[in-house]
């Protein structure tokens, strides 16, 4: 399955990389929270925290885009733990309408990344499964992440989007979930379409 995965992930970024040599691209760059949700531990034990991201946007068709995009998320803790997590990704965003200036187009998202998990306390996250004698642990793994949107272009070349998402990551020791929120903006080089 990871094979599958990381071969679906080279795909769509080589893809992406020789579509933006024959389109202007839109670049996003958001920031936000991030809640924990599994494993029980981190849901209990770590706080909502901050993320913040960019990314390059490009259509594919008139509502459908491409975005590979990095990510940095930080999960705080009462007693300094930390549960820090960086992905690099790749989103498919399939809007519900064409975007056009002054008009709001909702849409969903698919993604897959890997990401670059650090911990200060395995022992605290992952229970009796973590078997390293170190207390601290980094993790490179596989992800999806899935949700929806709100884009609002405010002029040609401009607009900002809302978007919220429910983030899997395959753990070495267990699936740890999570919800980005974030508000964003994107400038593009490209006119967005004027017709009514």
């Amino acid at each position: 399955m990871k094979i599958f995965v990381s071969a679906l992930f080279l795909f769509l970024l080589y893809g992406t990389s020789l579509h933006a040599e024959r389109k202007a691209g839109t670049v996003t760059v958001a920031a936000g929270l991030s809640a924990p949700i599994s494993p029980s531990t981190v849901k209990q034990e770590y706080s909502i925290g901050p993320n913040i991201g960019f990314g390059l946007g490009y259509e594919l068709a008139r509502i459908l885009e491409i975005e590979p995009r990095l990510y940095f998320s930080s999960f705080p803790h009462e007693d300094n733990e930390s549960l820090k997590m960086f992905e690099i990704g790749t989103d498919l965003k399939l809007f519900t309408r064409e975007q056009r200036p002054n008009r709001l187009a909702s849409y969903f998202i698919f993604g897959l990344s890997m990401s670059y998990m650090s911990y200060s306390n395995g022992e605290r996250l992952w229970g009796d499964s973590f078997d390293k004698e170190s207390k601290t642990g980094t993790e490179t793994n596989l992800g999806l992440n899935f949700g929806v949107g709100i884009d609002h272009p405010i002029r040609p070349g401009y607009g900002f989007f809302v978007d919220i998402r429910y983030t899997v990551d395959f753990g070495e020791y267990d699936v740890l979930t999570y919800i980005p929120f974030r508000i964003g903006l994107k400038f593009s080089s490209a006119k967005l379409k004027t017709r009514p």
